[in-house]
């Protein structure tokens, strides 16, 4: 039993040491301001998001564009007449592609290089919305030629509910957590509905997963030597609805918790299994009484305290209101499905854009 007790301790040393860590490399980021200009495309797959597409395309209407760019939407067979919105807008400088013996998200990015010659590409998904200086912002960075991946913040936009809340909080998190690992040195994660590359950068992508475009992309050219940028710019923020219930959250979680053990770093693979941990024995722990119940809800408090101190850093950037009663009440549900989400994802499938994936 003590030593149950000292693992306790000792996972609680290392949450909160861990979540120091990305309060400070978030606190170190800096935006990049000097301009760069370069032949751009913008790449945006989308598979029945009829209700979505005209936000998309207004948001794409109303950018300060460069001289050179071109939008290039691919329609993953829709069935729900998407693809004629986009002819309909008939908008300057939009392709409209359509994959027809392939499918899928990394099927549409592969299409989309092949039909362009640009020198950066950027990648956004159709349920977003692009604000007015998000091109120039997304390319500031490239300014460094050592500079070859740009990753930008995206934020759930929707904060009425508890549970819309909870899905903000949680997604930006996620978001600081990814910054917070590429200025690190250990890039772990970013999000695929704002990323920027140099076209010399091959794709390598994993035929196993239906997703995982963004951040196998962005392991293999940190492999292969090449610097990353999280671009921490207001200007740079991508807004997204995020999910509309709470089936859709562990839908999203499941097939992103899918590929966690597959991107190829045993750092992050560690850091990711102690978090693992720090949930498990939380969940566990409560409801064995004596000291290994004492030593969970120790363990509870240190990651009640390091979330709130994180929240603290990052809230302003993200224009988020002041959830921390929500950020403590959502333990109820943060610490189930850290903990279960891992190992469902490896039995249980899961439906992304209306297909079934495991």
């Amino acid at each position: 039993m003590m030593a149950l007790v000292l693992i306790g301790v000792a996972l609680a040393a290392f949450y909160l040491w861990l979540f120091d860590q990305y309060r400070k490399q978030w606190s170190s980021l800096n935006m990049k301001e000097d301009d760069f200009r370069a032949k751009v495309a913008v790449i945006i797959a989308f598979r029945n998001e009829r209700g979505k597409l005209n936000a998309l395309l207004d948001s794409i209407e109303s950018l300060r564009k460069p001289e050179q760019v071109e939008f290039i939407l691919v329609n993953d067979h829709s069935t729900d007449g998407g693809e004629q919105i986009v002819e309909n807008r008939n908008i300057s400088n939009l392709k409209l592609l359509n994959l027809s013996d392939s499918e899928g998200k990394k099927a549409a990015i592969v299409l989309a290089r092949e039909r362009s010659s640009a020198d950066i590409y950027m990648h956004s998904d159709a349920d977003c919305v692009l604000p007015e200086n998000w091109l120039a912002s997304m390319l500031r960075p490239f300014s460094d030629s050592r500079v070859q991946f740009v990753s930008g913040p995206v934020k759930y936009r929707r904060d009425e509910t508890f549970m819309e809340r909870f899905f903000q909080l949680d997604f930006a998190a996620l978001n600081v957590a990814g910054a917070a690992h590429i200025a690190w040195g250990k890039p772990l994660m970013c999000n695929g509905a704002n990323l920027a590359y140099r076209s010399q950068n091959k794709l390598d992508y994993s035929e196993k997963y239906a997703s995982g475009d963004d951040v196998f992309l962005m392991q293999s050219i940190h492999a292969s030597g090449g610097k990353l940028i999280f671009q921490k710019d207001p200007e740079a923020m991508i807004l997204t609805n995020g999910p509309e219930n709470w089936q859709d959250f562990i839908q999203q979680r499941l097939r992103w918790a899918g590929k966690n053990t597959s991107y190829g770093n045993s750092r992050n693979t560690a850091i990711m299994a102690l978090i693992w941990l720090c949930n498990i024995y939380i969940l566990i722990g409560v409801f064995f009484p004596g000291p290994l119940r004492m030593s969970a809800l120790f363990l509870l408090a240190c990651k009640i305290y390091a979330d709130v101190k994180l929240f603290y850093a990052f809230k302003d950037f993200y224009r988020i209101r002041e959830f921390v009663a929500e950020l403590v009440l959502g333990q109820v549900y943060h610490i189930p499905y850290m903990a279960l989400t891992p190992i469902f994802s490896k039995i249980v499938p899961y439906k992304w854009k209306g297909r079934r994936r495991k």
